[in-house]
């Protein structure tokens, strides 16, 4: 069985890598500029535990510093996408698998030809996309106060929070982090009445402020924080959308979208096998075998240029007119006994061949 011939871009491509990911691991530090809640998300935080009726003294405000370290933590390094996927005003898009961008930066010398500087295609395989959403915080930060708890957190980042408290990552549990004093205070908040010390409540004293902090940033109490704090978030605010290439957040002025499938043909628009990168004015453009033999005839026993081509679906193709049986057509001009045939001299005559045969034997 004949292997399917592929025209767009694979969705499936498993080559697409994580630019934040790939971000955190060569800065070696997250994508959040900031460590440390600000007193801003400290206040939200001891407003929850007043919320819940949960006991709160001020002698175990390094709780809430804590719990804050560890959803920065997760937000900026461990989870850098959970910010992002339905939970903020700024959504990761899949517009970078259905257009082409092409980027074009002011320090690219190297690229000037005559004074002008040409766009260079973005591979998909490094590219994401990001738009931004007004408003849509109000809604999700409305959700996720309906729901409270590090379980109830969109995407499984609650989970990922909860093991890093637990000391699941570092073998340093949330308690352990914390001065003497603040655990005293908080071990005498969380005694059962046997004289015991709970400490699962005092671990939930860290859940409810990571938690809290989580929700504070991604909701519109946070908007300015993430906006100075967040590059991503910063662009989108003020851009509307951006792109992340090999590390650059770079703004609409930087780039062109256009409609047409990633790794198409930058003349014609069509994605298929024949596309190859070309040198162009010393840069490298994908285009397709018809356009970079753009005039010229095609070669003896070529579709189209150099190169046999069964794909009638392609506009470009000499049966493509033809519809459904343009297929069978190419199939039996272009396949290897016909060919062979064709070498010894057996080939089909004008009298045997029909119309569009003969208009194509003729070329």
């Amino acid at each position: 069985m004949a292997t399917k011939q592929y025209f767009g871009y694979d969705e499936n491509n498993d080559d697409h890598d994580s630019q934040l990911h790939d971000w955190v691991n060569s800065t070696g530090c997250g994508v959040i500029d900031e460590e440390d809640p600000p007193s801003e998300c400290i206040g939200f935080i001891e407003s929850q535990f007043a919320r819940f009726g949960i006991p709160y003294i001020k002698e175990i405000d390094e709780v809430c510093v804590v719990g804050g370290r560890a959803a920065f933590y997760t937000m900026g390094t461990l989870d850098p996408y959970c910010t992002m996927f339905g939970t903020s005003d700024v959504d990761f898009t899949s517009e970078w698998r259905e257009n082409a961008y092409t980027v074009t930066f002011p320090w690219q010398e190297g690229q000037l030809h005559n004074g002008v500087v040409f766009p260079e295609e973005v591979n998909p395989g490094n590219l994401e996309t990001y738009r931004f959403l007004p408003g849509a915080d109000v809604e999700r930060f409305n959700q996720m106060m309906s729901h409270p708890g590090l379980e109830a957190l969109p995407n499984g980042t609650g989970h990922l929070i909860g093991d890093l408290l637990s000391g699941e990552f570092n073998c340093v549990d949330a308690v352990s982090a914390i001065e003497a004093d603040t655990e005293m205070a908080l071990m005498h908040l969380c005694r059962k009445p046997t004289g015991e010390v709970d400490y699962k409540r005092m671990l939930a004293y860290f859940e409810l402020a990571a938690w809290a902090t989580f929700v504070w940033f991604c909701g519109p109490y946070g908007r300015k924080f993430r906006y100075n704090n967040h590059e991503i978030f910063n662009v989108c605010a003020h851009e509307g959308e951006c792109i992340l290439s090999d590390g650059c957040v770079l703004a609409p002025q930087f780039y062109k979208k256009e409609a047409r499938p990633p790794k198409s043909c930058f003349k014609c628009g069509i994605a298929s096998w024949c596309v190859e990168p070309t040198l162009i004015l010393d840069n490298a453009y994908n285009v397709c075998e018809h356009c970079t033999h753009d005039g010229m005839k095609a070669h003896p026993m070529a579709t189209c240029g150099s190169k046999i081509c069964i794909l009638s679906e392609c506009k470009h193709h000499p049966y493509h007119h033809m519809g459904g049986a343009g297929i069978h057509h190419a199939a039996r001009q272009r396949g290897m006994l016909n060919q062979a045939g064709k070498a010894s001299g057996v080939v089909p005559t004008l009298g045997q061949a029909t119309k569009d045969e003969k208009k194509f034997l003729k070329s």
